[in-house]
């Protein structure tokens, strides 16, 4: 059994360690890291395929394991092309750095009742805001206080945003693929850029995807369906 599992694991189809090194090699002789996964992944789609088919076959004859060949084969097919989506976004944000992305370091105040933030901010097209006073400091996402019970609009921001501490920030030298990954990995909107230890501006989720796309739609000429995949997100 180990031994099939080795042999499987060796089919030059990413991203299957076989597949990694096969992507390697396409890269010491492209120097295009973009171009050797993408090569190295329809490897493994071709992979993908052929599994899904030999279990569509064991399925109509009766053989034992059809079931299993096609959910590896869709699992193999669907981590293919998000792996080639990861190397195509890390290609295009490594390349932008966040200070020619970040904004003005505006912020509503810790004090403000959410009622009243409503009402004053009930046009604004933000759904994250940087909150900070002389105690406070910290981060309100909208999209995680849309269900606040009755009578809690009375609360004051400071115990509805996440305090600066809690909050991964990026530093104003990281480039956007780092903004990228920080907003994945805590689901926020928005994200405090510093420098020397203070706050210099912030970075939104929005103005990051918006670069990515416009640099995929014209300046990397990359495929339609890729483009798909990322808007999806």
């Amino acid at each position: 059994l180990n031994l099939i599992l080795a042999i499987f694991n060796l089919v030059p189809g990413y991203p299957l360690d076989g597949g990694r090194a096969f992507r390697a090699i396409l890269h010491s002789y492209y120097k295009d890291i973009v171009k050797a996964t993408r090569i190295a992944v329809s490897g493994g789609r071709i992979v993908a395929f052929v599994l899904v088919g030999l279990g569509i076959w064991g399925m109509l004859t009766g053989t034992g394991g059809g079931l299993w060949f096609i959910l590896i084969g869709g699992f193999l097919y669907f981590i293919s092309g998000a792996s080639y989506e990861q190397v195509l976004i890390k290609q295009v944000l490594d390349k932008i750095p966040v200070k020619e992305l970040m904004k003005k370091a505006s912020s509503v105040s810790p004090e403000l009742k959410f009622s009243e933030f409503l009402k004053k901010y009930s046009k604004s097209e933000a759904e994250a805001f940087l909150v900070k006073g002389k105690s406070f400091s910290g981060v309100l996402d909208l999209k995680r206080v849309r269900r606040l019970g009755p009578g809690q609009e009375s609360l004051k921001l400071k115990n509805l945003a996440i305090p600066m501490k809690e909050i991964k920030k990026v530093s104003i030298k990281d480039s956007a693929y780092v903004a990228f990954t920080n907003f994945l990995k805590q689901n926020l909107d928005l994200l405090p850029v510093m420098s020397g230890g203070r706050i210099s501006g912030v970075i939104t989720k929005t103005t990051v995807m918006h670069r990515l796309m416009w640099n995929l739609n014209y300046e990397s000429g990359n495929s339609r369906t890729t483009l798909e995949v990322i808007q999806s997100r």
